[in-house]
């Protein structure tokens, strides 16, 4: 967790930044505010720590026998990556195949945001996705997809837009075609 001693080295480093990228240039007004508002995006960016703490994942029993796909698509995300400290986001789907618990619907979201919000990589982002989800609910299948684009690409190197797509597969959502096509088609639409 960010504390007040973190947010003033945050802070310091940033007018250090500044001073070396911008020299006389940087405008008072630049000089005095921003700094701080930097700190206070970045302590947002990265509060994973906090976002997992107020991450309750309740459950419940599942009803009937042998349900069905439960899929979440859609789930908007924005992270930092660890490579070049800027932004990567796009979309989360998540599918389960139920064995004996569900999750409130809103918790994928959620825990979408705890992951997303430290340094990351998208692959990693997606196994950290999956894994939570596999550990909590056990489920029979288990599908993560995420569409991302890297502001480290478009804005810099390559310079070119492109989306990345990662994913993992797990029980019968990687053994059973017929599973990983529905899901598939229900996410693409």
């Amino acid at each position: 967790m960010f504390t007040q001693k973190h947010s003033s080295q945050i802070e310091k480093a940033h007018k250090e930044i500044l001073a070396a990228v911008g020299g006389e240039k940087v405008s008072a007004e630049l000089q005095e505010n921003t700094p701080r508002r930097a700190a206070k995006a970045l302590m947002e960016l990265l509060d994973a720590e906090e976002q997992f703490k107020n991450l309750n994942w309740k459950m419940f029993p599942v009803l009937t026998e042998k349900p069905g796909l439960v899929i979440v698509k859609d789930i908007f995300f924005s992270s930092l990556c660890e490579h070049h400290l800027l932004p990567f986001f796009g979309t989360v789907s998540v599918a389960y195949l139920p064995s004996e618990k569900i999750v409130g619907v809103s918790k994928i979201p959620r825990l979408v945001k705890a992951c997303a919000h430290q340094l990351q990589l998208q692959e990693r982002l997606t196994r950290q996705i999956a894994t939570y989800i596999q550990e909590k609910l056990a489920p029979r299948g288990l599908a993560v997809v995420i569409k991302a684009q890297h502001a480290c690409m478009f804005s810099r190197g390559a310079r070119s837009q492109a989306e990345m797509v990662t994913s993992v597969m797990e029980g019968e959502l990687k053994s059973d075609a017929a599973l990983r096509e529905e899901f598939w088609h229900t996410i693409s639409r």
